[in-house]
């Protein structure tokens, strides 16, 4: 089932709260439902609920839903804190399958839609789920993750693969795990059609986007604090409200909040530099953005090494990692 198959259908939604990057990717996805004539049902966190108020008016039914407990340290992402959250993790959930199945009942569901969310699901109704990592890029004894990863989402009845076929930004995790895997192209905000079809002069010369969890974004800025030394063009940096107190006195000037996301957008746009995390969804929006980059990995996080060393590999923007 692709996308565009999904006509007339109520649909329930929710992204993994790993930070916004999940969100950002869904909205291009919900726009094309909507356009589809589909109602859909949102189950998220207030957060979520404002920015996507942003890009729809309407069409969106909102549902508070629990995130699921990760816990990040300032020290970057490793595989032993997923161990340590494992229990917490597993109780979240065995609720979300519950949670979901309430919802199904409650509001006649017919499609449910999970970015990366494995107890997002049922049994009574089609349920797809959105990833861009069919396998995990891990290793040694790390390898039941990945048996457990790829058995929890062949439960679920689709996979949609958030790549391009023949490009496969995601290189070898972006790989079909059965025949009802399926691609379903780059998705961003970006490929939103007034912001697609906006030609914009690019008149700043960097931004400096701290994404990914807070708690990671202390090294992101320390490691860029260089690029912002010295006076030349105009440049921002820009983050939530969380991240103001990390930056020196220095940079706080250049700081702008993402809580205005459109606002933000027509900056990213305008852009002639993207420094970030190497974030998949950030690679997807540079393909849209059509800007220079200057990526670093957060450290640990080993989906994000692999993929700054494919972006390492390539000479420009649009000729795939």
């Amino acid at each position: 089932m692709l996308p565009d198959e999904i006509r007339h259908k109520k649909i329930l939604l929710s992204p993994l709260n790993w930070g916004y990057g999940h969100l950002s990717r869904c909205i291009s996805i919900i726009e094309h439902l909507l356009k589809n004539n589909n109602e859909l049902y949102f189950a998220g966190r207030e957060a979520d609920f404002a920015i996507l108020k942003q890009y729809f008016n309407d069409g969106i039914t909102y549902i508070e839903h629990a995130p699921y407990p990760f816990v990040f340290n300032e020290n970057g992402f490793r595989m032993r804190y997923i161990w340590r959250n494992l229990i917490p993790i597993s109780r979240r959930y065995r609720k979300e399958l519950t949670t979901v199945s309430k919802l199904i009942s409650k509001h006649s569901i017919d499609v449910v839609l999970s970015d990366h969310r494995y107890g997002f699901r049922s049994s009574t109704c089609c349920s797809i789920f959105i990833t861009h990592q069919c396998k995990l890029p891990i290793k040694g004894i790390w390898l039941p993750i990945q048996w457990l990863h790829r058995y929890f989402i062949r439960k679920f009845n689709y996979i949609w693969i958030v790549d391009d076929e023949e490009k496969r930004y995601a290189g070898e995790l972006s790989i079909p795990l059965n025949a009802n895997s399926i691609y379903i192209g780059i998705q961003s905000r970006f490929k939103r059609q007034q912001l697609a079809e906006a030609k914009r002069i690019k008149e700043i010369e960097c931004i400096l986007l701290v994404s990914g969890p807070v708690p990671f974004s202390n090294k992101l800025i320390t490691h860029f604090t260089e690029g912002f030394s010295t006076e030349s063009d105009p440049k921002f940096i820009i983050g939530s409200e969380d991240i103001l107190e990390r930056l020196p006195e220095a940079l706080r000037p250049y700081f702008i909040s993402n809580h205005d996301w459109l606002a933000v957008d027509k900056l990213l746009i305008s852009t002639k530099r993207l420094m970030s995390y190497c974030g998949y969804s950030t690679l997807m929006d540079v393909q849209f953005l059509e800007c220079e980059i200057n990526f670093i990995a957060t450290e640990g996080q080993l989906e994000q090494n692999y993929l700054m060393s494919r972006t390492k590999k390539a000479s420009a923007i649009n000729r795939g990692f």
